[in-house]
């Protein structure tokens, strides 16, 4: 069945883009404090700058998992997966650019039945043209506007196909889903929540890690009731690197601060009508928590990714609500 297109439905998915704004936010504005670990660090370096060649090609398996609990039983579990290729085709002084081609992940981001699959299956493979800088730091897709369209034909498709020529549905499920057409025709929308994959294998390109090092870091996660962004910790370090191969393993974790989470709480009750004198009890009862575990194999030279897992976990108990949620993605490199 296609993907319920309702409120809720919206929610998820704007929710689901802030997320990757916030990682975004990371990969691009992140400050890195060098603290030594305990103990004689190994000063040797760890780079990642690209070595890229016209004409390199390396292939990966995507996978993209959503799962949610209300009240410790299972409401979603949800998972995607498609083969994509990277290709390097041209380079300069300055820059790569890079096709990405990817086959079915728009039919399977979207859910798409196997009777449309089959009616547009001449739109099953996608050619993502970006570029990045000679380090290989992503800089940005170049045809997004193509791909933009695209989404837009996908989904107006399963809207006709959903409402089965019934103008009223059609005209509601339009209206429920302005706020998801507006995202998808930025460029902003298609690179963070349509293929975010991108943001997360050039993520450590153009830095340099030493092995002993802790590298903490301050991120902001959006806050969806318009406030101030809620504050998290981060670290980053390596954790494990074998030169002779030039491979190695970055992790990163993140948690948000409780009195920052306590912050969004109160003005989240407030916002729901809880009286003033009910605040602080509802509070203290309540809890927020959002944590980011990911892990990173690279050869990071000439620059080809293993295998990367980025996972957020997150767990709200307000009111009446106690829900737990896990955006996943897992990249892994394959043999073609």
């Amino acid at each position: 069945m296609i993907m319920e297109y309702n409120l809720q439905h919206e929610q998820e998915k704007t929710e689901a883009y802030m997320n990757q704004k916030s990682w975004f936010v990371f990969l691009t504005a992140m400050l890195f404090v060098a603290v030594s670990a305990t103990g004689q660090p190994d000063t040797t370096k760890v780079p990642f700058v690209a070595g890229w060649a016209l004409g390199d090609t390396f292939h990966f398996n995507i996978t993209k998992i959503k799962q949610t609990w209300q009240d410790k039983k299972m409401t979603q579990n949800d998972s995607s997966q498609y083969l994509a290729h990277f290709e390097v085709i041209d380079e300069d002084t300055s820059a790569y650019t890079i096709r990405w081609r990817v086959e079915n992940a728009l039919f399977n981001i979207f859910n798409l039945p196997g009777h449309l699959r089959k009616r547009l299956s001449r739109y099953e493979v996608t050619n993502v043209i970006y570029t990045t800088d000679k380090t290989g730091a992503f800089i940005g897709i170049q045809n997004w506007q193509d791909i933009s369209n695209l989404i837009t034909l996908l989904m107006e498709e399963s809207i006709d196909d959903m409402a089965k020529n019934d103008k009223t549905k059609k005209a509601e499920l339009k209206k429920a889903l302005e706020p998801l057409f507006a995202v998808y025709n930025t460029k902003r929308g298609i690179e963070l929540l349509i293929f975010n994959e991108l943001q997360i294998i050039h993520f450590p390109f153009g830095r340099s890690f030493e092995r002993g090092e802790f590298y903490n870091y301050k991120e902001q996660l959006p806050n969806l009731l318009g406030g101030d962004p809620i504050d998290g910790d981060g670290i980053i370090f390596v954790k494990n690197v074998d030169y002779e191969n030039n491979r190695c393993l970055l992790v990163q974790r993140m948690r948000i601060l409780p009195d920052k989470a306590k912050a969004f709480l109160t003005d989240y009750l407030r916002e729901a009508g809880v009286l003033e004198q009910a605040l602080h009890r509802t509070v203290n009862e309540s809890a927020i928590n959002t944590s980011d575990d990911n892990s990173f194999e690279y050869i990071f030279y000439p620059g080809i990714p293993i295998r990367l897992n980025v996972r957020r976990e997150s767990t709200v108990k307000v009111l009446q609500d106690n829900v737990r949620k896990i955006d996943q993605t897992i990249i892994e490199r394959i043999e073609p």
